[in-house]
């Protein structure tokens, strides 16, 4: 799970003290890389480093893929929603073609989102495009918490070192930051950024809320001690609000984006963009999703329309081979569809 719902438990061990220090401590604390030892055989942790030394660790995927046939699914149950996605890769001489086309894909996570969850789709975006795909660090991860931006220059390194012909960034939540900034300095760059944050305070107070609604919790930190801890770190982060607002950017952006928001997104509200005009940059507008259900995809209309852009191809939910399928956990017809 993602992301910003990690982000409470640690706020919920100061109930008590109400301290603004405390709370800022634990939400810039370093924590570790997510264990890929279940998939060593197919992925390892990379170092990627910027020109000036600053480096960061990201999942890099074993290339080429030597298997003929395996499958690859998602799980999720958010509330009372469970669906299931599934995907079966057989290899073909298709495949390596596309692995000649010298693409490259980043997908930046949210705060605390899970490496696991995201390499099942690091690796089908490998197979179904043939790019190079890189699961870079979350921003709880890094030694100087930076809302994600320690991983820009590495990554734009990476990629004048690659000169791949294009350039995907997948921004998820607090990833999109780090994603929108690594577009502005590279040229051939696409962005895709799903329940991307826009206001740190918000978001926190927006998690809070969620995850106390129904706790004693919430009657021991007030908004305004959250809010104190969301100003220490950013003078500790050294970056302000305006620096991490991406909607900033939107009306003179040449940089193409497609942008997923939900307007039932509590903590990175669609309401954040209203008003703003992009010609570069599409708005694509669920409703009754919540941030969680926006960041893990698991919903078949979003994850449709977020796959068939990546992909550049119409979305079609029949062409299971290209877009998996995606079933409701009850749906026994659908689950039993062969892929």
């Amino acid at each position: 799970m993602t992301l910003w719902i990690k982000l409470c438990f640690p706020l919920a061990l100061v109930c008590l003290s109400g301290c603004a220090s405390y709370v800022a401590d634990e939400i810039t604390r370093p924590k570790e890389m997510s264990s890929i030892a279940m998939f060593s055989d197919i992925a390892n942790i990379t170092a990627l480093c910027g020109e000036t030394g600053e480096c960061i660790n990201a999942v890099e995927l074993a290339h080429p893929i030597d298997t003929s046939v395996f499958s690859l699914s998602l799980n999720g149950k958010v509330n009372n929603n469970h669906s299931i996605w599934r995907y079966k890769f057989r290899n073909s001489e298709d495949y390596y073609a596309k692995n000649a086309d010298n693409n490259l894909i980043v997908l930046f996570p949210g705060y605390g989102q899970s490496v696991n969850t995201l390499f099942v789709m690091q690796k089908w975006l490998h197979v179904t495009t043939g790019a190079k795909v890189f699961v870079v660090q979350s921003a709880n991860r890094a030694e100087h918490f930076q809302f994600g931006l320690d991983s820009v220059s590495p990554i734009v390194s990476l990629i004048n070192r690659e000169q791949p012909k294009n350039v995907k960034l997948i921004g998820f939540s607090m990833g999109a930051v780090a994603a929108h900034a690594v577009a502005q300095q590279v040229e051939n760059a696409e962005l895709h950024l799903v329940a991307p944050m826009t206001n740190f305070e918000q978001s926190t107070l927006g998690v809070w809320d969620v995850w106390t609604r129904d706790s004693l919790y919430k009657f021991f930190v007030s908004h305004e001690t959250l809010k104190d801890a969301v100003r220490l770190v950013h003078e500790r982060a050294q970056f302000s609000a305006q620096d991490i607002d991406i909607t900033r950017a939107a009306p003179s952006s040449s940089t193409p984006a497609h942008i997923y928001i939900s307007s039932s997104d509590s903590v990175t509200p669609a309401q954040n963009w209203q008003g703003i005009e992009s010609n570069a940059w599409l708005f694509h507008e669920y409703t009754g999703l919540n941030h969680l259900e926006m960041v893990t995809l698991l919903q078949k209309d979003l994850f449709l329309a977020f796959a068939a852009n990546l992909l550049g191809k119409e979305a079609d939910a029949a062409d299971i081979a290209t877009f998996g399928l995606m079933c409701d956990a009850n749906d026994e017809a659908c689950m039993s569809q062969e892929l």
